[in-house]
């Protein structure tokens, strides 16, 4: 990052105002996939401690709890491609929602 205002305009950067700006408006998205991909992990240790201590175990899930895992999954993979996204968007001072 250039250490100047006027370095920053000539080599056609974004100011550090608007990166900061940018970075800024992805916390809630942060914060909400990693409470996300906190949740899908505590059902995945849920439905898969039942067989814990033992040499093998076969885990069976519900219809729901197969569903929910799936969902989160997927919710979890998608989130971050998009955070992914909208956090080089945001080091280049662009806002990506």
């Amino acid at each position: 990052m250039p250490n100047s205002p006027v370095q920053a305009a000539v080599e056609g950067l974004p100011k550090s105002d608007d990166v900061a700006a940018a970075m800024r408006s992805l916390e809630y998205e942060v914060f909400s996939v990693r409470k996300l991909a906190s949740v899908l992990r505590e059902l995945i240790e849920k439905e898969f401690n039942a067989g814990a201590g033992q040499d093998y175990a076969d885990v069976v899930l519900c219809g729901d709890a197969r569903e929910t895992l799936e969902f989160m999954a997927d919710e979890v993979v998608s989130r971050t491609s998009r955070l992914e996204e909208a956090y080089r968007a945001a080091c280049r001072g662009e806002k990506k929602q």
